[in-house]
Parts: structure tokens; sequence; C-alpha cells
């Protein structure tokens, strides 16, 4: 039998119910949301600070693009969610010392295990991730950077990943079904960047189950984040 996240017994609405479908349309959502208000921030950085369309690649545009697009991407999906955000996401956000300690370690070890496979399987020549561009440019980029990777990705994405798409399917299917959905619409989130390096995929697909699996055994979506927010601090410090 599985566990199924708390909802408060005042509420006359089941946040869970119907989760599956709506979730996967807040998903593409996000998606259309997410690439919209990079590319207009993108644009309007370039044309703002000199730059023209040609100069797409630098730094501080890619990093403002980054920063605002999540920044006003998910606090919409946020309230289109508003019953599942207050009932369930907002009280496990949430944790023990043990699993403090479990999230950080395991974020510590995935991101030093894929470090080293990146080594041994290197990218294909002339690759550079959007990161690692902006990570070459001025302390503002970097900055940026730093804050849209390490803070806003990992709350964000286990609010929509491990939150919403993962309880909406346990709900109707358990813990394999969510575990399969929820990180394969993850790693597809990142194909992007990653489609022509098939270790960045299976490192991204292995992180999303490890994350998938650290939710429901610790039922909370506080471990995830920090296990996510660990695992992106590595490595960006390791790059």
């Amino acid at each position: 039998m599985t566990t199924e996240p708390s909802v408060h017994e005042s509420s006359s609405v089941n946040p869970l119910q119907g989760l599956d479908k709506h979730s996967l349309l807040l998903a593409v959502a996000t998606l259309i949301l997410l690439s919209a208000f990079s590319v207009i921030t993108l644009s309007i950085s370039l044309f703002a600070l000199g730059y023209g369309l040609d100069n797409s690649l630098q730094p501080l545009p890619l990093a403002l693009s980054i920063f605002f697009g999540l920044l006003l991407t998910y606090p919409l999906i946020m309230r289109a969610s508003k019953n599942y955000f207050r009932q369930v996401f907002i009280p496990q956000l949430k944790s023990t010392p043990l699993w403090l300690m479990i999230s950080v370690g395991t974020g510590v070890v995935l991101a030093l295990l894929v470090n080293q496979a990146t080594s041994i399987v290197t990218p294909p020549e002339g690759m550079e991730t959007t990161v690692q561009t902006i990570m070459q440019g001025e302390t503002l980029a970097v900055v940026l950077v730093y804050v849209s990777v390490i803070l806003f990705a990992p709350f964000f994405e286990e609010y929509l990943f491990r939150g919403l798409i993962f309880d909406g399917y346990h709900h109707r299917y358990g813990f394999f079904i969510a575990t399969i959905v929820s990180s394969v619409i993850f790693m597809a989130f990142h194909l992007l960047e990653y489609y022509d390096y098939w270790v960045a995929s299976v490192a991204i697909t292995l992180l999303a189950i490890v994350l998938a699996t650290i939710r429901f055994k610790s039922q909370s979506l506080l471990n995830p984040i920090l296990c996510h927010m660990t695992y992106n601090l590595t490595i960006i410090l390791l790059a």
C-alpha cells in the first residue's frame, strides 16, 4: 500500500484529484511560458546592453534571460495550482536531521559520480552549456546564474516535477509510474541543452529518479529540493 501526501481535512477540494492530467498541462504551459519569457528577456537585454541579436550568446543577457524566465514563469504555475500549493506543497516543506544529511550527501555524491563519468566519456568537441558560457562573463552574470541554478531552479522544478507531476501520477498509479513519468518529462525539459551528449541525458534521468525516491521515502518536498540544490552547486564548483 502506498502512502498518500497529507491533505488538510478542512479542505472540501482534494488537490490530488485529476492532478495527473492537470500536471501535464501545467508542464506544457511551463515550457511555453519559460521559453517565451526567456526569449523576451534575452531580446530586451541585448538591446538595453548595446548588443545586436547576432550576439545572443553574451553572458549577461543569457543570465538575465534564465533569471527572469524562471522568476516570471513558475509563480504563475504555482498560482494556477494554488490548492496543491497551499494544501500539499507548503505542509511538506519539512525534514528531519537524518533526511537533511541524506539529501545533501546524496546530491554531493551523485554530482561527483557524474563529474567522473564526464571525465571518462567526454562531451563532443566544442560543446559548451549555457551555464558554462555565463560563468565566463562578468560578476553580475555569475551571481545571477548562481541564484538561478542553485536556488530558483531546484525550488521551482521540484514543485513541478516531484510535486505536481509525481503526486498526480502517484495518487492514481503508484510510485513506479509516477517516477517514470516525472523523470522522463524532467529529462525532456533539459534535452535541448544536452541532446548530443548521452552521458548528460543519463545523468539528468538518474538525478530525477533519485529525487523522486527521496521525495517518496521521506514524504517531504524540502528534501528533494535540498538534494537538487546541492547537486547543482557541486556540479558548478567542479566545472
